[in-house]
């Protein structure tokens, strides 16, 4: 009786670890998940570590950029409570026109690539949110061991569900004096559409907001256009994001950035500089002298009658 409590209790004390350890994260960007072992039917469960909504993903076998028979034809993915709908882009266009199941009408008319993405807004995933993956070949067979590779993808605001999500690389905080960041992309192999890309990008100052950051392309290619969630705009002069509203300290924006192409076979790494921090956000105006003295003379005041009461 006593042993069976004792195990009881540690099943209930490791249990939750065990459940937290068998997810993978998954933070952005390329992601090798190595071999998919899982039966037909069968779940792997992941995390999205993005910072960012999970509207889209991309799936591979091999990231050769080529078919590898037999390819995958089910892409399933929901969260834990299953209540989510995520349908299979057949023609990897971006767009959900025509979809309506978890299943690849076209398995091996890709790039080696296949794309599913959210029916609608609310199927999106959330940031910290786990999520599972199931995957089967297009004989609806399991997929044997095979390596598989994921890409997340962020969607768009202002479209429906996951429709022109884009591919969503590793997180990155900024700082006065730690301003740069960067983006990279590997154009072997990689899926289409792969010269646009979101990132999350946090201002991790302690004190100061962001207000610009730059962004540098590697030579022969070129921003096309860029936003910024919390309304940043691209200024082109500038070469740069700019927000009308600051980021606070301590907040986040989701960066959008379209470059005109991939520079091939070299890898694409994009550069992002702070150029300019403000001690306070755009919109909130400084007091001006007259009312700052008002407002001293009038705690002064305020003080002396507390001095003259306790006084009395």
């Amino acid at each position: 009786m006593k042993r069976a409590f004792v195990l009881g209790l540690l099943a209930g004390l490791v249990g939750p670890w065990a459940t937290a350890a068998a997810q993978t994260g998954v933070p952005g960007g390329l992601q090798g998940v190595g071999a998919w072992n899982e039966a037909c039917g069968t779940t792997r469960t992941f995390v999205n570590n993005t910072g960012l909504k999970l509207g889209g993903l991309w799936v591979a076998i091999n990231n050769n950029g080529a078919v590898d028979l037999p390819e995958i034809g089910t892409i399933s993915v929901d969260n834990l409570g299953a209540t989510l709908n995520w349908d299979v882009d057949d023609n990897e266009n971006l767009v959900n026109t025509g979809e309506g199941d978890e299943t690849d009408g076209s398995p091996t008319s890709s790039s080696g690539w296949h794309r599913a993405q959210a029916r609608f807004a609310l199927d999106a995933i959330a940031p910290g949110q786990s999520f599972t993956l199931r995957l089967c070949d297009s004989a609806g067979n399991a997929i044997g061991g095979r390596t598989i590779f994921i890409i997340p993808m962020a969607p768009i605001p202002g479209q429906i569900g996951g429709d022109l999500s884009r591919r969503t690389e590793l997180p990155f905080g900024v700082k006065a004096i730690a301003p740069f960041g960067s983006v990279t992309i590997e154009p072997i192999g990689a899926p289409p559409f792969s010269d646009d890309f979101a990132v999350n990008v946090t201002n991790t100052d302690p004190t100061l907001f962001l207000k610009q950051l730059k962004i540098t392309p590697p030579g022969g290619s070129m921003v096309q256009d860029a936003s910024a969630s919390g309304g940043g705009t691209y200024n082109s002069g500038l070469s740069a994001i700019v927000w009308s509203t600051p980021v606070p300290p301590g907040g986040s924006s989701q960066l959008n950035v379209d470059l005109d192409m991939l520079v091939r076979p070299l890898t694409t790494t994009v550069q992002f500089e702070a150029i300019q921090f403000v001690t306070q956000p755009t919109g909130v105006p400084a007091l001006p002298r007259w009312a700052l003295v008002m407002l001293a003379g009038g705690l002064a005041l305020v003080g002396l009658a507390l001095v003259r009461r306790r006084a009395a």
